[in-house]
């Protein structure tokens, strides 16, 4: 048992529930949290929302879709910590042993494309600051250099959190202090988009961010820390970058910060900014993405990572960040179905008590899977808001279909016993 233990340990409990002897303290996982908003992806996201709307609409569909992401992550990052799972390993109580590997090879292919978006984002950085070099030798080497940290595990993560988390802040307020005091008005919003689809671009933006929040989650001592330190990180983090990223639209209408920044007198400061943005994202992004491929192929995560690395590396240097927008509305569509599914599962279903993973006995739950294809389908209708229609459509799909097969299909309903529930909520 020793043995085992010591391998679950050097593995982040990957395929294991994390035990309460390997939780973190509040601010450990507020900071990791925080790095994990700290998005540069979201900082376009911010000024995409606003360009079209302007100041005032702009970040009231800014805050709308923060506050949904982070309820989002709230919803998954709960149970995460009361079982100490993260979302690929969750999967298996909703869509089965089996069909949890459909949700992970979804999160893997999207995080292939986000890792080599912000990997080749990193690298244009780089080269605007100094243009002598080579942009596929950059992306290469940043894409290796970040798989091999990512592949060390939480512990890497939590310090990439407490160096960048300061210093992003810091350089980041004395940007919006710097383009406030740089423009006596804000531009006018350009038109062509509403509020709703202000917020649904958002909430498509992090989409996948809430969903694998779970998986920092697991590591929190009691589900109260979870939530607190889930709405502190992403509050600061995430609600940070998109504000300053719509301020740097409507001040001087350029999208990227950097080129924003450096008119500013700020070269220096946006190549830091931006460069600890995107390690302290791209480190979570592969960590999870490690998770999604263990609950997979079940080998070894640290293997599993740098293969991870490797992949969206090479997409970073096929230059597929020009694709960014389409990239939005894509998740906005798939993303948050899946996540439904899950909380309408827990919530709803189970009635919050998610049996062991052991205990599982579905193999494959084709009704979440209906759910979801229905949540998707929903947000493709383009009602009000997709991101929250498809979220909507799939709670409501599951639970309908769940309780209309309760007798005949006993083995979707794996809960906890009086007995195991007792133990599990000590």
């Amino acid at each position: 048992m020793e043995k085992n233990n010591k391998t679950a340990n050097s593995s982040d409990f990957e395929v294991t529930a994390v035990p309460q002897s390997g939780r973190k303290s509040l601010w450990t996982l507020a900071f990791i949290f925080a790095g994990w908003g700290l998005n540069s992806s979201e900082i376009i996201s911010g000024g995409t929302i606003a360009a079209p709307l302007g100041l005032t609409k702009g970040v009231v569909a800014i805050i709308i879709a923060t506050a949904v992401n982070c309820a989002l992550a709230v919803l998954l990052a709960v149970p995460g910590a009361k079982k100490g799972l993260g979302f690929a390993l969750m999967t298996r109580h909703t869509y089965g042993n089996i069909g949890s590997k459909i949700p992970s090879v979804v999160i893997s292919i999207v995080h292939f494309g986000w890792y080599g978006i912000l990997t080749a984002l990193l690298a244009n950085v780089a080269i605007q600051v100094m243009p002598s070099l080579n942009f596929k030798i950059v992306a290469i080497v940043a894409g290796l250099a970040i798989a091999v940290v990512a592949a060390v595990g939480i512990k890497a993560t939590a310090i990439i959190g407490y160096l960048a988390v300061p210093c992003v802040l810091i350089v980041g307020l004395i940007g919006v202090f710097k383009l406030t005091g740089s423009a006596s008005t804000f531009m006018p919003g350009t038109g062509g988009s509403t509020i709703p689809m202000g917020i649904s671009q958002g909430v498509g933006a992090f989409a996948v961010g809430s969903l694998l929040a779970c998986d920092i989650a697991r590591f929190s001592r009691t589900k109260g820390q979870a939530a607190l330190g889930v709405c502190i990180g992403l509050f600061i983090g995430l609600g940070f970058v998109r504000v300053l990223g719509a301020m740097s639209v409507l001040t001087t209408g350029q999208p990227d910060i950097v080129l924003a920044f450096a008119a500013l007198g700020m070269a220096g400061g946006a190549f830091l900014f931006l460069f600890l943005n995107i390690v302290s994202t791209t480190d979570n992004i592969l960590y999870s993405t490690g998770l999604s491929l263990s609950n997979i192929f079940r080998w070894n995560r640290v293997y599993l990572t740098l293969i991870a690395g490797v992949l969206g590396t090479v997409v970073a240097v096929m230059g597929l960040d020009k694709f960014f927008g389409a990239w939005l509305n894509f998740l906005a569509s798939i993303i948050p179905p899946m996540g439904g599914v899950v909380i309408a599962d827990y919530y709803f279903v189970k009635r919050r008590d998610f049996c062991e993973l052991e205990d599982i006995k579905c193999p494959f739950n084709v009704f979440a899977l209906i759910a979801w294809a229905c949540g998707i389908a929903a947000a493709m209708l383009n009602i009000w808001c997709p991101a929250i229609d498809g979220l909507i459509a799939s709670i409501l799909v599951y639970v309908i279909l769940m309780y209309a097969v309760k007798k005949s299909r006993p083995e979707y309903y794996c809960r906890l016993t009086n007995t195991q529930a007792k133990i599990s909520a000590q």
